[in-house]
């Protein structure tokens, strides 16, 4: 089962993501623009694993509180378009500590979880 874990995004960002998308296609931009209800900010990519439960638990382990996130920055890697995340040190955090509680569980999801990248939001591929 491939595996992450993510954050769902409040209407204002998407609201704010989906208008960034729609000044690249009338500036005819073409592409695979990823679609409202997909947004989300993925913390940690753990790719094919075989026991979700072990995740959940981890994640459990590991409280969440929701804060602010804000966007900063625009720009693509070739063909590929994202917009930045402000600095926010208490997500920075709970990255850390998802990420260190993920790999005294599994190796294989810690391989996983330190190669995701997490401060920017794919908005066309």
């Amino acid at each position: 089962m491939r595996l992450f874990i993510a954050i769902e995004l409040n209407d204002d960002l998407k609201d704010a993501l989906t208008s960034m998308q729609a000044q690249l296609r009338a500036r005819r931009v073409g592409g695979n623009y990823t679609k409202v209800e997909n947004l989300h900010l993925t913390l940690a990519f753990i790719g094919e694993y075989g026991d979700p439960d072990r995740v959940l638990d981890v994640m459990r382990s590991v409280p969440f509180a929701p804060l602010p996130i804000a966007l900063e920055g625009f720009g693509c890697f070739g063909d590929l378009y994202w917009c930045g995340l402000a600095r926010q040190d208490a997500l920075t955090a709970y990255v850390g500590r998802l990420r260190r509680c993920l790999s005294t569980a599994s190796r294989e999801a810690a391989a996983a979880a330190r190669s995701a990248c997490w401060k920017r939001w794919t908005i066309r591929t």
